[in-house]
């Protein structure tokens, strides 16, 4: 009988808790992008640095998210992948979203808007980030405090908070583990408590 190994999770999968490992901390210090093979044997590179970032999710041009890497164990053909790709923007480039050609009405307006709607958000980012915004400790303090009481680390879980800019002030499910969470409400002294409630029943 042998003993199965531990699958080691991929260095841009891997946390300690909210924050990236230490070989992540040390790579963006250092030369900031590596290149790597996934699991899928394509090659691909991890960008670490808010800066570059920024540039290679601005510039559809030289920063393509159209993959022409096709994994040997693949039988689709080019069409039936292609098929499978509709509707996933994020496999697209802007402003073009050939994942929207069932909607062509749709596609107009968001092609249309596209810049507008880009540099609106490049704008509220820039002043968040001047503000401060959106980068306390009370995410990891809440999860420490709740470890402490449950006296054990808590489960491994994934919990994606989409920050909307609105007047509401209601947090709303958008999945099993994504919630729609007004700014005002995460900004607020109430979040901690809220967010406290989000992660009880997965610690």
């Amino acid at each position: 009988m042998t003993q199965a190994e531990t699958p080691v999770m991929p260095l841009h999968m891997r946390r300690d808790r909210f924050a990236p490992v230490d070989e992540l901390r040390e790579l963006r210090e250092g030369e900031g992008v590596r290149r790597f093979e996934t699991p899928f044997g394509a090659n691909v590179w991890i960008i670490t640095r808010y800066a570059d970032v920024r540039e290679v999710l601005g510039d559809a041009t030289r920063f393509s998210n159209r993959m022409a890497f096709r994994p040997p164990a693949d039988p689709r053909s080019d069409e039936e992948r292609e098929k499978a790709r509709a509707g996933q923007l994020l496999a697209f480039d802007p402003p073009d979203f050939p994942g929207l050609a069932a909607w062509p009405a749709l596609r107009r307006a968001v092609v249309g808007l596209w810049v507008l709607a880009q540099d609106w958000h490049n704008a509220r980012l820039e002043a968040g980030l001047e503000a401060g915004l959106h980068h306390d400790a009370r995410t990891g303090q809440v999860v420490a405090e709740l470890e402490r009481e449950l006296g054990r680390k808590a489960r491994p879980f994934s919990l994606d908070l989409v920050l909307l800019p609105v007047c509401d002030e209601q947090i709303r499910a958008a999945g099993a583990d994504r919630y729609l969470v007004p700014e005002r409400i995460y900004d607020g002294p109430q979040w901690p408590g809220l967010l406290r409630a989000l992660l009880i029943p997965r610690a």
